[in-house]
């Protein structure tokens, strides 16, 4: 019998911490929604998207993000104008974006097929694409807690732009520049109220950074790198600041998640925690709130350092 408490731990992560070869919880969740069905070829326009995989590195898969229609697109990839949605919706849009792409490697960055990717990843308006697939498609979705849902994997055998990607001159100041670090340039982007999920792409297709330094990143690990820079910068900008004087309290619902923040009149310090419900996404088993910290899970009968 699966212990239900490790679903928060695993999260339907590949530890596969319950022992079964798939996720019990991702199953229930996943079995309302149908995935687009591929064929050899498909007419898409890229919201922009973009996928660089982790496993295998230093060899990866490159793929562009691809909606079963044409037009605006945007929202299938804007994580920004997700705030409003109904968390069905997202979903719907993300599984239906069919990941075609192909096997590299991260210093491969030169490669004609990264090329046209890349165009993809800088644009910042939908791109018109033609694509054509081939071998099987593999009908397993992308889950991860450290990036957004994605739908089946296509190796692709040919990938055509229709349209003219829409590069800020912000972005191709960035790429052009060849003296500019990776950190300089994430940066500045932000400064220059550049979307972060733009910034990760860009970051991930390996355009940013000096030139000879230039890889491809992992989409999670390009997630990780662009949050923390800014992260650190806009704390940098904090610690000197005055204390507030008084306690304050902000909270926030959307798509049945409350967030709250407590500011506390004390010098710079943080906790980030997260319970859990049972019935929730990860505690849909349960029967007692699972509270999660910065430093360890508290749920019933399981205690453990994260």
């Amino acid at each position: 019998m699966v212990d239900t408490r490790l679903c928060v731990l695993c999260r339907g992560g590949p530890r596969r911490l319950c022992g079964l070869e798939y996720c019990p919880v991702l199953v229930r969740t996943l079995s309302t929604y149908t995935l687009t069905k591929v064929s050899d070829s498909l007419s898409s326009s890229s919201p922009p998207s973009v996928f660089v995989s982790w496993v295998g590195y230093p060899q990866v898969t490159v793929a562009a993000g691809l909606p079963p229609e044409v037009g605006d697109t945007s929202i299938y990839d804007l994580p920004e104008r997700w705030l409003d949605l109904q968390l069905d919706d997202v979903l719907r849009f993300r599984l239906t974006l069919v990941r075609g792409g192909r096997r590299l490697r991260v210093a491969d960055v030169g490669n004609s097929f990264v090329d046209t990717v890349r165009e993809i990843a800088m644009s910042s308006k939908p791109v018109d694409v033609e694509a054509m697939f081939e071998g099987s498609v593999r009908p397993r979705v992308l889950l991860d807690e450290n990036m957004p849902p994605m739908g089946p994997l296509a190796p692709v055998k040919r990938l055509y732009l229709g349209s003219n990607p829409y590069v800020s001159r912000h972005v191709e100041k960035v790429y052009q520049d060849p003296d500019l670090k990776a950190v300089e340039a994430v940066l500045y982007l932000y400064r220059s109220s550049t979307p972060v999920s733009t910034i990760t792409r860009v970051f991930s297709v390996g355009s940013l950074g000096e030139r000879g330094q230039r890889k491809l990143v992992p989409t999670r690990w390009a997630i990780t790198a662009v949050d923390s820079i800014i992260s650190d910068a806009l704390v940098r900008g904090l610690v000197d600041k005055p204390s507030i004087n008084e306690l304050r309290l902000y909270t926030l619902s959307r798509s049945g998640n409350l967030f709250i923040a407590i500011l506390l009149p004390t010098r710079w310090m943080f906790e980030w925690m997260e319970a859990w419900f049972p019935g929730s996404t990860w505690n849909m088993f349960g029967s007692s709130v699972a509270v999660e910290g910065t430093g360890s899970l508290r749920i019933e009968g399981v205690s453990t350092l994260l």
